[in-house]
């Protein structure tokens, strides 16, 4: 019996570009569940260079609960941008 698909409810990091990379590191060393919502929701941020550390860090993360996260995530979000870079992760945390 498969459990069942994962809602995503991840919020962003907010704040001044200096206040987000400081919660991102602290999400990347917790490694939650629901830091990996909140590193996962940081790829709407639109700024590239939190994106990108969003995304390092679901890949240095890894696993089965990243790579559902962002399955969940890909299935909920319309922003283009956001669901481009979670299937490049999803991509990499699957291989």
């Amino acid at each position: 019996m498969s459990a069942p698909p994962l809602i995503f409810t991840g919020q962003p990091p907010q704040g001044s570009f200096s206040a987000k990379r400081a919660r991102l590191e602290t999400l990347t060393k917790q490694a939650t569940p629901a830091a990996i919502q909140e590193l996962t929701a940081a790829l709407t941020d639109e700024n590239v260079t939190i994106r990108w550390q969003a995304s390092t860090a679901l890949r240095n993360i890894g696993g089965p609960q990243v790579a559902s996260t962002l399955q969940a995530f890909i299935n909920h979000t319309n922003n283009p941008t956001a669901k481009s870079e979670a299937e490049k992760v999803l991509g990499y945390v699957k291989s």
